[in-house]
């Protein structure tokens, strides 16, 4: 801060420099990790700017970030595949897109609480964020492995290579989250909405590639089993329960 003092202009034009170059693609992980560890965690951002621009330090940081992700969005909006602008999204499962739900009745969990005999309310939203949230957690948890196992196997199918990529079962505080903001004027129970809460992502090189693994998820209805604490195991059925297409990234629940 003293030197932000004495040549605070310098400063500046070296620190936002600094983040410019470092958040140009390709961004490479060790430049970030520099970033982050010496300049982004400093309290210079939060000193006032001499720029004019804005009031503070950390304006500028946030304007240098939105100009680079603009430049990136343009960059993936002049990528143009014809051949999956043609696919549509769809709903799989008997029902429409509010019927999608963890509770769906050929293959869902059901909350054991019905809403009318919580009375609603608080005590609703309780057992929503509360129990059946969890329940559906631990089950997500127990079924995370045999399902990132049966991906792996899927995806040595296809004619040609692909990246697998298994993602960590999603974080009870983001559950929520999304179960309160982006659910939260569905029906009870507003958890049910989360279809992705385990979740894998296959990379392919090409639109043909694509396609190909897209026939395959939709065509592999199966059973995937996890161990319990006993000697039994427990079997879940693992549908296609909708596919959506956006800005050419096909996304199957």
């Amino acid at each position: 801060m003293i030197v932000m003092e004495r040549k605070q202009k310098e400063v500046e034009e070296t620190v936002l420099r600094a983040v410019d170059e470092v958040l140009s693609y390709p961004i490479k992980e060790e430049e970030w990790v520099w970033l982050r560890e010496n300049l982004l965690s400093t309290y210079l951002w939060f000193a006032r700017s001499s720029r004019g621009r804005y009031e503070y330090l950390w304006q500028e940081l946030l304007e240098v970030a939105r100009r680079k992700l603009a430049l990136l969005a343009e960059e993936a909006d002049a990528m143009r595949f014809p051949e999956l602008e043609e696919v549509e999204s769809r709903v799989l499962l008997l029902g429409d897109e509010d019927s999608m739900r963890q509770d769906h009745e050929l293959v869902g969990m059901r909350a054991g609480l019905e809403e009318e005999t919580l009375g609603g309310g608080d005590s609703a939203q309780f057992y929503d964020l509360n129990v059946y949230l969890n329940e559906l957690l631990c089950i997500a948890r127990l079924l995370d492995q045999p399902f990132q196992e049966h991906m792996r196997r899927l995806s040595s199918s296809l004619s040609s290579p692909v990246l697998f990529l298994p993602g960590p079962p999603k974080s009870l505080a983001r559950c929520r989250a999304k179960a309160q903001v982006d659910y939260r004027s569905m029906r009870y129970p507003s958890s049910a909405h989360l279809l992705d809460v385990i979740r894998a992502t296959w990379v392919v090189k090409d639109e043909k590639s694509l396609l190909e693994a897209l026939d395959l998820l939709l065509s592999s209805q199966t059973h995937i089993t996890a161990p319990t604490s006993s000697s039994s195991s427990s079997s879940s059925y693992l549908p296609a329960c909708r596919h959506r297409h956006r800005d050419q990234h096909q996304h199957l629940q």
